[in-house]
């Protein structure tokens, strides 16, 4: 429930669309004689005369046995301390099964070791590969098989801590327990050796290419935007195999796992691993940003835009971990939310010890009971946020949910939020603030984009309205809802934005005439693209591409629209005509929300409406007081 101020005005109908890890199965917990079928050549005479006994033709080439195998490891109960593991020797290039032993220690601070950090691969028990741990049979993952063989040493033994095997993952109580102490083991580590499999030739061009940009690129620091730009379009033309290389690499799961946020920003030390090459990960963190630019990165291919928004997170968690900066909990979710996790509980469970509020305040603490649903932890997250952090922001986060889903829309799936760039998750730069920092009056009860090639123009047709007459005081109304009121980086826009953008508009009506005249109806990326590759020679690329950053980050993923009294707002793309524009006490930003048959509402998501984004409708006097239940 929550009191809040509302619009009476109803939504008429928007613009058209703006430029719109897994676990492995576990050895069973007896230390017992197994047996298993075994397809084996009948070459033994007495056996080939039983399968003809029993009636199976001799001439088959195969026959099904039983044969013994190794007992399997067993877990001792961890009541306190950790589990580390003894690679034992071996040839690295050695195809015989791997042999470690794993040890039961009280503290870490006494050990010299080191921690793994990769990506699961695929969970299926058929797929599993066999070693000897203790001397007993334990199954894992291909891919951590094929990591502890590359990794093993011929002349010394490799002390290392890998989740799969030092946490009995079958044991829900342990694996919370060791959870929450995941980021000191990692923290205490010598190293930690992220693992991204085994490499070919040309994945060895891609980690050359990479060192060759961390150290011999772009040094000059200030080099002007549009400077960075053409130097980045040189590289395009001049290092096709060694980009296409690089984005195969980058394609590798290791870069949008959810866990691996934590691993590397925690380290003190870290190296990445491809088959026989390396690179130390500030050479890694160098060489990729110098291939990302925040101001054009809708020039940037996909593959590389997901792969460093990763990067990104664990760079900006390295900084809190090292007491450079304070990371909320709600700002790694927000950094994190496009990552893979095969457990969508440890979409929340992976990130906690990342999050300042968290270590301060408790609660939350990991739950991998059966009975413990997704569901369960997102709405335990999203009552921890609101009681301790005094803040409705969650509320920006919903997705529209339709009304068969189990989930409240009060309460954000992290499984399928598709807006990356809020406005309440920029509130240290926007300062947004449309309830006047009050505290929030709420409890909680008991139990593809397309759009039109000439889209920019029909936006500010709908701003002008059916007279034709756009004033100075409407038009700068139209530009701040475009962007927002911000600019790409988030900070409140300054008015020469809404100069840069009326220049952005006659150079698409006189320059890209014939583009928007011959395009029916495009991609967002194709539309951004294509512009772009005007814009590169224009006289004043530099404020072109600024409008298109500003576009690209906060119109894609909106729409313009008119309230019946006439404002202009910026709403979530599953606006309809009808839902209510809102003021939530507590909130940062005012609401959609949609009225049910049963009275009672849904959030539909944040909005941006000018003139109220800090307060001011509060002392306008033209709201009323009311009661809404959220579901």
């Amino acid at each position: 429930m929550a009191r809040q101020l509302h619009n009476k005005s109803r939504l008429r109908p928007p613009s058209p669309k703006a430029p719109p890890r897994p676990r492995q199965s576990q050895p069973t917990d007896k230390a017992r004689p197994r047996f298993r079928f075994n397809l084996s050549p009948i070459n033994d005479p007495l056996v080939a005369g039983l399968a003809v006994v029993f009636g199976v033709p001799a001439a088959v080439a195969f026959a099904l046995a039983y044969v013994p195998s190794f007992p399997e490891y067993r877990y001792q109960k961890l009541r306190s301390g950790y589990r580390i593991i003894i690679l034992e020797r071996g040839d690295p290039s050695d195809n015989r099964t791997l042999h470690c032993r794993l040890n039961h220690i009280s503290s870490l601070d006494d050990h010299d070791y080191e921690a793994l950090s990769y990506a699961w691969g695929t969970n299926t028990s058929s797929n599993l590969a066999e070693i000897r741990c203790n001397g007993l049979e334990f199954w894992i993952q291909p891919n951590l098989e094929a990591a502890l063989k590359r990794l093993r040493s011929p002349d010394h033994k490799r002390v290392i801590w890998v989740d799969a095997i030092c946490i009995n993952q079958a044991d829900p109580s342990e694996k919370a327990s060791q959870v929450l102490k995941m980021r000191d083991i990692y923290a205490k580590a010598r190293q930690v050796i992220v693992w991204l499999g085994d490499d070919d030739e040309s994945d060895k061009e891609a980690f050359d290419f990479l060192n060759w940009l961390a150290t011999s690129l772009g040094q000059n620091e200030e080099e002007d935007h549009v400077g960075r730009r053409q130097q980045w379009l040189q590289i395009q033309r001049e290092k096709i195999l060694e980009i296409e290389h690089t984005i195969a690499l980058l394609q590798r799961p290791w870069f949008t796992s959810t866990w691996v946020v934590q691993e590397v920003a925690s380290a003190q030390k870290a190296i990445l691993v491809y088959g026989r090459k390396t690179i130390s990960w500030e050479h890694f963190w160098t060489a990729t940003s110098r291939l990302w630019d925040p101001l054009f990165e809708h020039s940037v291919p996909l593959e590389i835009f997901r792969a460093q928004r990763n990067i990104w997170a664990i760079e900006s968690a390295k900084r809190s971990v090292n007491g450079m900066s304070v990371l909320s909990l709600h700002k790694i979710l927000l950094a994190t939310h496009f990552n893979d996790c095969s457990d969508p509980r440890d979409k929340i469970f992976a990130v906690l010890g990342l999050a300042t509020d968290w270590l301060e305040k408790g609660g939350l603490d990991p739950d991998y009971r059966p009975t413990t649903t997704a569901e369960d932890v997102f709405k335990r997250y999203a009552i921890w946020d609101v009681k301790n952090n005094r803040s409705l922001r969650l509320l920006s986060f919903a997705t529209g949910r339709p009304e068969t889903s189990h989930m409240p829309s009060w309460a954000p799936d992290w499984r399928i939020i598709d807006i990356e760039d809020l406005l309440a998750a920029n509130r240290t730069r926007t300062k947004f603030s449309a309830s006047k920092d009050r505290d929030p009056d709420a409890w909680f009860s008991d139990h593809g984009r397309v759009l039109n090639a000439n889209w920019l123009q029909e936006c500010l047709k709908l701003a002008t309205g059916s007279n034709g007459r756009l004033t100075s005081e409407r038009y700068g109304e139209f530009w701040r809802t475009m962007i927002c009121g911000l600019t790409h980086d988030g900070f409140p826009a300054p008015a020469e934005r809404g100069t840069y953008l009326k220049k952005y508009l006659d150079f698409l009506d006189n320059e890209v005439s014939d583009f928007i005249s011959t395009t029916e109806r495009k991609s967002v990326d194709h539309w951004f693209t294509a512009v772009s590759s005007l814009v590169d020679n224009h006289p004043e690329a530099e404020i072109h591409a600024l409008v298109e950053s500003d576009l690209w980050r906060w119109a894609a993923d909106r729409l313009l629209c008119t309230t019946e009294k006439g404002r202009l707002a910026s709403i979530p793309r599953t606006t309809q005509e009808g839902d209510l524009i809102c003021i939530l006490y507590g909130g940062e930003v005012p609401y959609i929300l949609r009225p049910r048959k049963d009275g009672e509402y849904m959030v539909v998501g944040e909005c941006y409406v000018d003139g109220i984004m800090h307060g001011k409708a509060l002392t306008q006097g033209t709201l009323r007081e009311k009661q809404f239940k959220l579901v």
